[in-house]
């Protein structure tokens, strides 16, 4: 009932790709090859936007997932399928 008619921004917060790329270092998950890029660069990487997706915590009870443990439960999801 509370949802209905909201709009909701469903994400755990902005980020560049770079990122992803240092959680994919960190992670060393084998079998994949993580670009390097600038590492550290997404740190004081100056946002255009940002995203607030405190309404959706709290009307729908989403629990976000960390980039670390969505990258290796999608990396052992591709390469359960042979990607």
């Amino acid at each position: 009932p509370a949802a209905g008619g909201e709009r909701f921004i469903v994400s755990a917060g902005s980020f560049i790709w770079q990122d992803w790329y240092d959680v994919g270092r960190e992670a060393k998950i084998g079998g994949i090859k993580v670009p390097v890029g600038t590492p550290g660069a997404g740190k004081t990487f100056p946002y255009l936007t940002t995203l607030n997706s405190e309404k959706a915590k709290t009307v729908l009870k989403i629990e976000f997932r960390d980039k670390l443990a969505t990258l290796r439960d999608t990396v052992e999801d591709f390469q359960a399928r042979g990607w």
